[in-house]
């Protein structure tokens, strides 16, 4: 849940560490649910971290100019990044009125816990000093929002938690969610990552070679243990890759997934390189059972998600344009 809702630790812990911002020192606010506002400068800081997640997706977007050329599905990248960012905030500061109206608090473990994990945000900075000025001071941030979202971390815990216990499901609710939305993948990866020139040329040889042979009946599980650089899914006993739309692959990947038929064979490219995929039988002997937890975690979030949208609709909301549209 903690991954699923913003992955709050994640972002404090190495954001911090790398952020450097654009040096906004203003203080308007971008986002208010009831009385609990989001900044501008830090309505930034969560974008830098939505921003590296799309990079793990969309290694072209390592170029900072790319966020204003790159479209997806017809809005720019920053747009979408943009979107993603208020979406996963809005998510969140309504939970974390929730778990106010529950009546959660933080335990004295927890206390601690917070506490150890803002001194080592300061430790990381090499001390106080240094991450008041580097950190805080340059990028228009306070030292109670840091201690704000380490607290809510563990409150959005404790909410979903609550949640989870409210609303258990049959198997038969996840075996009909598995069935309509999960597909079962594998691939021979040749990377072209560095590659140039006659290197390039090379690897471009060896996956049509590949993709040749098991069109005319070679052993993909033998190739690809033999060959793909992806050492995930090298082993023959590999039940493959199982995602949703949802999952956090490569558009690529992802899109030929869904299209290609069970048994199908297809060569897709992206940026790292050729994927000579094979698609599965989801309701192979054994498949559901191995992933039945992941799919009870993505089903039992999409319900959670269901229940945010009521839960908004007796909250007080406001989104400043003006603030948002000026944020690039």
């Amino acid at each position: 849940m903690k991954k699923k809702i913003i992955g709050i630790i994640g972002i404090i812990m190495s954001v911090c560490i790398f952020f450097t911002g654009c040096g906004l020192m203003d203080k308007n606010v971008v986002l208010t649910v009831n009385d609990s506002v989001t900044t501008r400068p830090e309505f930034v800081f969560f974008l830098e971290s939505v921003k590296r997640q799309m990079i793990s997706t969309m290694p072209e977007l390592e170029d900072e100019g790319a966020w204003d050329t790159v479209e997806i599905e017809g809005k720019k990248a920053i747009e979408v990044a943009k979107d993603k960012t208020m979406e996963q905030l809005m998510l969140t500061e309504v939970t974390a009125q929730k778990a106010k109206e529950l009546g959660f608090e933080l335990t004295e473990d927890e206390k601690t816990q917070v506490s150890d994990q803002r001194a080592s945000i300061v430790q990381g900075y090499g001390g106080q000093e240094s991450y008041e000025k580097e950190f805080l001071e340059k990028n228009g941030l306070t030292d109670e929002f840091v201690t704000k979202v380490l607290e809510q971390d563990i409150l959005l815990q404790k909410v979903y938690d609550y949640f989870v216990e409210e609303n258990q499901v049959e198997d038969s609710e996840l075996e009909e969610y598995y069935n309509k939305e999960f597909v079962r993948v594998k691939h021979i990866l040749i990377a072209t990552s560095g590659l140039e020139g006659e290197e390039l040329d090379e690897a471009k040889a060896k996956a049509d070679d590949l993709l040749n042979q098991v069109q005319n009946g070679a052993n993909f599980e033998e190739l690809m243990a033999e060959n793909t650089a992806d050492t995930a899914s090298n082993l023959v006993t590999s039940p493959g890759y199982v995602l949703t739309h949802e999952s956090n692959y490569i558009q690529e990947f992802k899109d030929a997934a869904f299209d290609m038929e069970v048994g199908e064979i297809r060569m897709v490219e992206s940026v790292y390189g050729y994927h000579i995929m094979k698609k599965y039988d989801i309701h192979e002997e054994g498949i559901y059972e191995l992933n039945k937890e992941v799919v009870r975690g993505e089903y039992l979030y999409l319900k959670f998600v269901d229940e945010l949208e009521k839960w908004k609709a007796d909250m007080k909301i406001e989104i400043s344009d003006s603030v948002y549209k000026s944020i690039k």
